[in-house]
């Protein structure tokens, strides 16, 4: 088990009062977690290739929580700048990646309304809710298997998780992350409108 960080022990406290935002914002947000095998795979001399997602091994790692939010536009966002290296460095225990943490802040969280913080205390309770299975599929590059079966599994290892409120992501026939519906108290949920764009079987990409 992950240790639980000082921040993450208040948040525990406040999850059930109003969250810190917009108090009218009902909006619902989608967590993105890559498979880093693949996502490593893109890179080789660039700055993401030497971040720990890329030089130890890892698995679905949460890479960035974007609200769900009508008509927004982060190239629109006038709300601060880069997230503080301190937060940074907090949210890296579980991204394994600086680089697409600044990256998500800039493009999702400071014209969401939260604070750096809250954000990524926020970040941290949806990646530590979720359990990922230790193999599936196998390990065998050229193994396939249904989209499905990918969902099914998740959907048993989260007790009270929907199949509708995920979905997998593909490129080509390899899987490139997982993505989960959440509502505005970040919890799962099957309202957002979830791509599929997945063959009819599909592989993880063998890690280190």
């Amino acid at each position: 088990m992950r240790a639980v960080l000082p921040w993450m022990a208040a948040l525990a406290l406040l999850l059930p009062a109003s969250p810190s935002w917009a108090e009218s914002s009902e909006a619902g947000w989608i967590a993105e977690f890559v498979w880093s095998p693949h996502y490593c795979s893109r890179f080789h001399d660039a700055r993401e290739a030497h971040e720990p997602q890329c030089t130890a091994v890892n698995g679905f790692v949460l890479q960035r929580l974007q609200q769900q939010t009508a008509g927004a536009n982060a190239a629109d966002c006038k709300r601060g700048g880069p997230m503080s290296g301190a937060i940074v460095d907090q949210m890296v225990q579980f991204t394994r990646n600086r680089v697409e943490t600044q990256r998500a802040w800039l493009r999702h969280g400071r014209c969401s309304g939260l604070s750096e913080a809250d954000y990524a205390a926020y970040a941290e309770h949806v990646d530590r809710r979720m359990s990922w299975p230790a193999h599936h599929p196998s390990k065998d590059r050229e193994a396939l298997t249904k989209p499905e079966a990918v969902l099914a599994d998740i959907v048993r290892d989260n007790p009270g998780l929907a199949t509708a409120a995920i979905a997998v992501r593909c490129q080509k026939r390899q899987i490139a992350s997982i993505l989960l519906c959440l509502d505005a108290r970040f919890e799962p949920s099957a309202a957002c409108v979830l791509p599929d764009n997945c063959p009819d079987r599909v592989s993880l990409r063998h890690g280190r």
